[in-house]
Formats: structure tokens, C-alpha cells, sequence
């Protein structure tokens, strides 16, 4: 595989698609076949984070260098429909790393951490790798406000990452306020001497 078929590959595309009404939030991720690495964070509404990170390390210092650290504020319900898909096909035959999040609506929280930690001993990672917080969420209206059904829907199509190989993490989320994280974590320790 040459480089210009790789960078092909890792040229993703990524559709907002149309709302319906001005309160519904969709995000479609289309991509195609990947070779190494690749990360990939597409939003749609108001005060999302996402974040991808990877760590390839050898010797004592990968504990202290893995740490991912989220903070969000309160954040008003989204109306209307929500949904974050991954399209049918995508991603086929991928190898390496691949990372997705894809998110509709609002103050959500998405991690896809991986690390490897090669010649180490003990855990590749402490229990505070990933630190997610949010401020209290107090519901809104009161009872005089009729409960709204919105569509929060995810949906990772037919066909998607089949074939792939390598580490492959995907975090949907349609909805409000949500955390959600995928940690992947290998130590190798140095082998002895004799």
C-alpha cells in the first residue's frame, strides 16, 4: 500500500446532516479503510468534549503520563430529535488504531484512551487515568411543563469496521449528559536476563 492510498483512506467524511427542525441535532461518520492510526470526533448541539489519546511508552513513566481530565457545567435539555450514527460500510478492512466518537446533543463527555506501555512493571495506569466530572444536574421545568418524548437514538451500521484489525474503540452517544469512555491498557514488562 503506498502513502497516497493511506492518506486517502484516513480522509474521512463526516456529515452534519440537515435537521428537520431547528432543534434536532444528527451526526453521520463515513470513512473509509485505515491503515496506522486514526481518531475521529464529530458533534453536534452545545458543551461536548471528546478527546482521543493514545500513549506508546517504555520505561517507569507511563503511569504518571496517561491522564485525561474532563470538567463540564450544567447544561440545559436538548429538544427534539438527537442521533449519532456510524454509516453502514465504514471503516472496512481498517488496521491499527481507530478511535471514534460521535455525539448529538448536549454536555456530553467522551474518551477513547489507549496505552501501551512497553518494559514497565505494575499497572500501565492509575485508577485516575480518565477523570470525568460534571456540575449536578437538577431537572428542568417543573410540574406544570408536559414531559417532552424526544428520539435519542445511536446506530453503528451494517457492515462497519468488518474485517478490521488492530484496536478499534467507538463511543456513540444521543442524548444529554452523558459520560462515556473506552480504556484499553497493555503492559509488556522487560523480560529477565539470565
Amino acid at each position: 500500500m503506498n502513502a497516497r492510498s493511506i492518506l486517502l483512506g484516513a480522509l474521512l467524511s463526516v456529515s452534519l446532516a440537515g435537521a428537520a427542525r431547528a432543534s434536532d441535532d444528527s451526526v453521520t461518520i463515513q470513512g473509509g479503510k485505515i491503515s496506522g492510526a486514526a481518531t475521529v470526533n464529530v458533534a453536534a448541539g452545545n458543551h461536548n468534549q471528546q478527546v482521543n489519546a493514545g500513549l506508546i511508552s517504555s520505561g517507569t513513566s507511563s503511569a504518571t503520563l496517561a491522564t485525561v481530565f474532563q470538567s463540564v457545567s450544567d447544561t440545559p435539555d436538548s429538544n427534539g430529535s438527537l442521533a449519532a450514527a456510524v454509516a453502514p460500510g465504514s471503516f472496512i478492512g481498517s488496521s491499527g488504531w481507530v478511535a471514534v466518537n460521535g455525539t448529538a446533543g448536549s454536555g456530553n463527555q467522551q474518551a477513547n484512551l489507549a496505552i501501551f506501555a512497553l518494559g514497565t512493571t505494575g499497572a500501565a495506569m492509575s485508577d485516575t487515568a480518565l477523570s470525568q466530572a460534571r456540575a449536578s444536574h437538577e431537572p428542568t421545568g417543573g410540574p406544570d411543563q408536559a414531559a417532552v418524548a424526544n428520539d435519542r437514538t445511536v446506530a453503528i451500521g451494517d457492515g462497519s469496521f468488518a474485517g478490521s484489525s488492530g484496536l478499534v474503540q467507538v463511543s456513540l452517544i444521543g442524548g444529554d449528559r452523558n459520560s462515556s469512555a473506552n480504556i484499553f491498557a497493555l503492559t509488556s514488562s522487560a523480560g529477565a536476563n539470565h
